[in-house]
């Protein structure tokens, strides 16, 4: 989305060239310098930000960019780049707050409730009493739920055996100390 956001700057740009008739040229480097820091970053992300850490601020800087052309070119433009402009905004508005969740660090939480699970939204509890066995090694965190479910997920972070052996022994716990109730269908 960068890459396609980078080359929209591009267009409106040379929109406020036409439309300016030799005003100041101030606004369109402004707009070709965002262009060219998404187009930057769109095409190279992988390689120079792989855990997504200006992910965030670029798409701040996109939203404030066509927020801004949007009403600076209210007058002159037509309706038609008004339009797009503003449908960028809320495409840039929504990609900051679904990018926030997507990029950010999963973690699996145990607590006396049950285990919360990373979800695509919103984080899920799976209660103590839906859970049959839980396994963390130093790869993979397994859950085995009643039902025959089971969530499995890669740990991210290095953990000792020291650590290892608590988090196992307090999942047992739990278990052993809460009653199994089957979930409802």
């Amino acid at each position: 989305m960068h890459v396609v956001a980078g080359l929209y700057l591009i267009a409106v740009s040379t929109t406020w060239i036409q439309k300016s008739a030799g005003a100041s040229l101030l606004p369109v480097v402004l707009l070709l310098a965002v262009a060219l820091i998404s187009l930057t970053y769109g095409f190279a992300r992988k390689r120079v930000d792989a855990r997504a850490l200006y992910n965030r601020p670029i798409r701040v800087l996109q939203l404030v960019t066509f927020a801004c052309a949007a009403l600076l070119l209210y007058s002159t433009a037509s309706a038609g780049t008004i339009i797009a402009l503003s449908v960028w905004v809320v495409v840039a508005a929504l990609l900051l707050v679904s990018e926030k969740r997507l990029f950010g660090q999963a973690a699996l939480r145990l607590v006396d409730t049950g285990i919360t699970v990373p979800g695509a939204l919103a984080d899920h509890l799976i209660p103590w009493s839906l859970i049959e066995s839980v396994v963390v090694r130093a790869d993979f965190a397994t859950i085995l739920r009643r039902d025959q479910k089971f969530v499995q997920l890669e740990v991210a972070a290095p953990l000792d055996n020291a650590q290892l052996d608590a988090l196992n022994r307090y999942s047992q716990q739990q278990i052993a100390a809460t009653p199994a109730v089957e979930e409802p269908v």
